[in-house]
């Protein structure tokens, strides 16, 4: 016991067992809705444009418009066409530090009533707002009675709306405004929860990427037995570098009467293992991160490739050593590049005629 006036020496507790080596390493990891609110208005943007990948699936096509002259549309998930007049949901992307308030919000819902009435746009057939700290109770209970939310929008009408929605002046709640908004359908205001956010955000290519947990391990690589339209140009070029080294031509259908033959399945398999990882980078890291991979090979074997060499097919192996000790570490994917993979740019590169085996 410690008596008035005297201290007592703490310490904290003993780490459990709930405690790993990465934990030493870089923390104990921050909760991905806390993520959310820690991103200032450009990131929650960028989010938002991540997040809206995973909305693919259920519309046409999904539009963000940004800037000055939105008219309250941000996000639009475009239902049958690209027009608006068959059909869209409107997500609206709000950045604030807290969670949505009547008071954040009785602007967009007026922006909605005065355009559609004016015929700019038509009524979305549902419309979200979407925040990184969500939407607070008392907007929340309002979003689930379109009664109250109608009569709370007309009583902010004159302190909230009516200066804020144009340049031509005041926008007064009188007929037949007043009237269209007594029939306007207030059911379409809903919300989306940062949970449905998350849940959707790891169904895109960026989910790892922005919010870490590595990526999943690659499946087999299958080299298909027949010919395949998309290995064309890469096998072209291969043929040229075989017939460069043996001094006479080398035809793909004959190849397996010659010595070449066991080269040629073993090219076949790297240029399959880097299409493979192409299919991979496709569906978990963002846009651009493969070819950017392909970028740094091409820049490593580029000088290889411009030496003086006996023929083709020295030319090739030059490049395909040479890739070979690039170690792309600053890769996304790097963890899950395979040996093979690395030759196997170089096949793709030649399949775009951005190397040639043979000048």
């Amino acid at each position: 016991m410690t008596g008035p006036g005297e201290f007592k020496e703490i310490s904290p507790p003993t780490p459990s067992n709930q405690f790993g080596g990465d934990h030493v390493s870089f923390g104990i990891p921050v909760p991905k809705q806390k993520r959310l609110e820690l991103l200032d208005p450009d990131e929650w943007e960028a989010f938002v444009e991540e997040w809206a990948q995973s909305l693919k699936t259920t519309y046409h096509r999904v539009k963000r418009h940004s800037g000055a002259g939105d008219q309250g549309l941000d996000v639009v998930g475009l239902l049958k066409s690209e027009q608006l007049e068959d059909g869209y949901d409107s997500y609206q992307c709000k950045h604030y530090d807290h969670p949505l308030r009547p008071s954040d919000v009785w602007i967009e819902l007026a922006k909605v009533i005065h355009h559609t009435f004016r015929g700019d746009y038509p009524v979305p057939r549902q419309y979200f707002f979407v925040a990184p700290h969500g939407i607070g109770t008392k907007l929340q209970k309002l979003l689930g009675q379109a009664a109250k939310l109608e009569q709370g929008l007309k009583e902010n009408w004159d302190g909230s709306c009516r200066d804020e929605l144009g340049a031509a002046g005041p926008v007064e709640l009188v007929e037949p405004l007043s009237n269209y908004v007594d029939d306007f359908d207030f059911t379409i205001f809903k919300s989306v929860s940062a949970a449905n956010l998350i849940e959707g955000h790891a169904t895109t290519p960026f989910h790892t990427v922005r919010f870490g947990g590595g990526l999943p391990e690659r499946g087999d690589v299958i080299v298909p037995a027949e010919f395949q339209p998309n290995e064309l140009r890469f096998t072209e070029q291969l043929m040229e570098a075989y017939s460069d080294n043996a001094k006479t031509t080398i035809k793909r259908d004959e190849i397996t009467s010659t010595s070449y033959h066991v080269d040629y399945k073993k090219q076949r398999e790297r240029f399959f293992s880097a299409e493979s990882l192409r299919n991979f980078a496709r569906d978990n890291v963002p846009p651009g991160t493969f070819e950017d991979l392909q970028e740094q090979a091409l820049d490593s074997v580029f000088d290889v490739c411009q030496e003086a060499h006996p023929c083709g097919l020295t030319r090739m192996r030059a490049a395909l050593n040479q890739v070979s000790s690039v170690h792309f570490g600053s890769s996304p994917l790097f963890t899950r590049i395979r040996e093979p993979d690395k030759k196997g740019f170089c096949h793709q590169l030649a399949n775009e005629d951005k190397l040639k085996w043979v000048p």
